[in-house]
């Protein structure tokens, strides 16, 4: 069984496209595992190319594996960080930002939200919001932070509640209580979810 043309061209769009989304998840801070990931399926790959000269038949299983491969990662970049969260909402875990969407909201490795609890920052449109998104983009885009659950895990809209920390030049900085302290927030008392709402006030 001969391998395809149009296959094989298949096969080297999919192996390109994992290598670009590795560049951009190195650049945003996703999993550095990718690149491991990428470099087995290289190697997969010539072997297809070297194997598939001499025995077309086992080329054809390998191309099957590395297909799977592509499609496993693929999978993986969507399910994974969710799965991680899901195993971990009883842990303080660690994880990359990777795009600040307001003064107490934004994303992490996985597309997943984080909202901080017990801040509350002013409506969209309103004096200060711009400014309370300026502050905490300058904190912790591209940082890797810790965050921490309270009681209650998540939001009605999806997002998870954390109280976040991030560590510069050796400081280890309490967000919620920043977003406060500098006066781009107040603090909002919510449901169960404050046994540190009194730290941040202060």
């Amino acid at each position: 069984m001969i391998i395809k043309r149009s296959f094989v061209k298949f096969v080297l769009f999919l192996f390109f496209l994992i290598i670009i989304l590795n560049i951009i998840s190195a650049i945003s801070g996703f999993y550095k595992s990718w690149i491991g990931y990428v470099l087995i399926l290289f190697l997969i790959f010539l072997a297809i190319l070297f194997i598939n000269k001499k025995k077309p038949y086992a080329g054809s299983i390998l191309i099957f594996i590395f297909v799977l491969a592509v499609i496993g990662i693929l999978i993986f970049t969507v399910l994974g960080a969710n799965l991680f969260f899901v195993v971990n909402k009883d842990k303080s875990i660690n994880a990359r930002v990777t795009r600040v969407i307001s003064g107490n909201s934004f994303e992490i490795e996985g597309n997943r939200t984080i909202r901080l609890i017990c801040v509350k920052i002013p409506e969209e449109g309103d004096k200060g919001y711009k400014d309370s998104k300026i502050f905490l983009n300058d904190l912790i885009l591209g940082r890797e932070v810790r965050l921490e659950k309270d009681e209650i895990n998540n939001d009605e809209d999806g997002r998870l509640l954390r109280y976040v920390y991030v560590n510069i030049e050796g400081s280890d900085i309490f967000v919620n209580k920043e977003i406060v302290k500098n006066k781009f927030g107040e603090v909002l008392n919510s449901g169960n979810n404050t046994k540190r709402c009194n730290e941040i006030a202060d």
